[in-house]
């Protein structure tokens, strides 16, 4: 009996303990260890952003390119040249690569897309159609655009006027050149603006080519046969012998040709917002045109002869070179400067050159604005052109002595400084830092002159 009473109270008391209500752990109980929070893993564009080495960044690159996450590879190729900036034209190179190839993918995903929705829609025919309006309304934005980098170094550099009078005036001629038809000739084919000279080689059917003047390396730029060349800005204008003397122009990095005008052009020359010109399919009127090709209208007579803009005045002959006249470009006012047979003017402040005939070849000047001329230079041969560099007269000249060749004065007294004795053509072209060139008719090549010293050199 005892036995069993002890027995019994055991298991009361058992009972008692597992009946009674159980202590509640709390998050500041002293026998709880709270567990560490989980940790969010990264997202790859912080993982990109935490790259701490270009090496990290490059592995990042490749391995999502790998996979075909391109945007991402465009993050870590930039975050590669953030930290490795020497690494500039290899990374943005594979930008570009990037970034072609998200295009690639979206545009097999449109071409998906409409394979599957033209079977899905009531009337494909006109799903299509709106699909294709709105393609081509988004034309313009799906188009590269190229930047330009200039070649000018500051707007200083930037030309006013698209060429000099003497650079439009050089020509060089070819076996079948004929004096009377602008076609068979080549005019204009240098022009310079800052550090930068433009130039059609002769050498490679006339197309256009540009160098620094300092560090003379030719690099192509246009493969039309170019004549009248006008630098202003970002772009080279030019008259295209390929079709028909047509105006175009293009960027001076090669990019963005466009063609401005279609008619038979004569001559060219830029100042401002504006081109002018000589339409040969309507009797030879002058015209003018924006730089982009609109507003193209006629602006002066007809039967002319297109010299030269000095930004003001617009310098323009007859046909015939029986006078010469010039037209503000502002109004549209013309005057008559001089009603005597006159060509190659030029304009150096207010005083005005031209070569003219008093019995015998002769370069007179004059204060513009009179009609007061005296004679500055004659010379007892044939001149075939000239032209102010620097402190120096140079002509292009026919005499006993030596034939065709280049002679040298100096611009104040008219002293001899030198000739070129072996070399001959009838182009004088200069650049904006002051030197002077000239395309020899011999052997067609473009030489820079040593004025100082009366020599000459090969740069093409």
């Amino acid at each position: 009996m005892k036995k069993f009473v002890s027995a019994l109270l055991v298991l009361s008391l058992l009972l008692a303990c597992a009946c009674s209500a159980p202590e509640v752990l709390t998050a500041d109980s002293p026998y709880l260890t709270p567990a560490p929070a989980p940790t969010a893993a990264p997202s790859a564009e912080e993982a990109v952003k935490n790259a701490a080495t270009p090496e990290e960044a490059k592995n990042l690159m490749n391995e999502y390119a790998d996979k075909g996450e391109y945007a991402l590879a465009i993050l870590a190729a930039d975050r590669h040249i953030e930290l490795a900036p020497e690494s500039a034209d290899d990374f943005c190179a594979m930008k570009a690569q990037f970034s072609l190839e998200l295009l690639k993918a979206a545009y097999a995903a449109l071409n998906e897309t409409l394979a599957a929705d033209s079977g899905r829609v009531s009337d494909s025919a006109a799903y299509l159609a709106s699909v294709r309006e709105a393609c081509e309304e988004a034309q313009g934005a799906l188009n590269v655009q190229y930047p330009t980098h200039p070649d000018y170094e500051s707007a200083e550099d930037v030309n006013l006027v698209g060429n000099a009078a003497n650079n439009l005036y050089g020509v060089v001629w070819s076996e079948n050149s004929n004096p009377h038809d602008i076609n068979t000739y080549h005019q204009g084919v240098f022009a310079a603006q800052g550090n930068h000279m433009y130039y059609a080689n002769s050498h490679d059917g006339f197309a256009i080519y540009k160098s620094r003047v300092d560090t003379v390396a030719w690099e192509k730029v246009c493969a039309d046969q170019a004549g009248f060349l006008n630098v202003m800005g970002d772009f080279i204008y030019y008259r295209n012998y390929d079709d028909n003397g047509a105006i175009y122009r293009v960027k001076t990095d090669g990019t963005q040709r466009e063609k401005l005008n279609s008619v038979a052009s004569k001559f060219l020359c830029a100042a401002g917002e504006y081109l002018y010109y000589v339409n040969a399919e309507d009797n030879d009127t002058l015209y003018r045109m924006k730089l982009d090709g609109s507003e193209n209208a006629p602006f002066g007579k007809s039967q002319v002869k297109l010299w030269f803009t000095d930004g003001e005045w617009l310098y323009f002959s007859p046909s015939d070179e029986s006078g010469l006249a010039r037209q503000r470009l502002s109004d549209g006012e013309a005057e008559l400067v001089r009603g005597a047979w006159t060509i190659y003017p030029y304009v150096i402040g207010d005083t005005l050159y031209f070569l003219t005939d008093r019995e015998g070849l002769v370069v007179q000047k004059g204060t513009l604005g009179t009609d007061q001329f005296e004679d500055y230079w004659r010379y007892d041969g044939k001149v075939n052109l000239y032209a102010f560099c620097g402190d120096y007269l140079v002509a292009s000249v026919r005499d006993e002595r030596f034939g065709d060749h280049y002679e040298l004065f100096r611009a104040d007294g008219l002293a001899g400084a030198g000739y070129f004795e072996s070399a001959f053509g009838d182009n004088i072209f200069t650049d904006a830092r002051g030197n002077c060139y000239f395309q020899n008719h011999p052997d067609d090549t473009l030489y820079k002159m040593d004025l100082e010293n009366a020599g000459y050199a090969p740069i093409n």
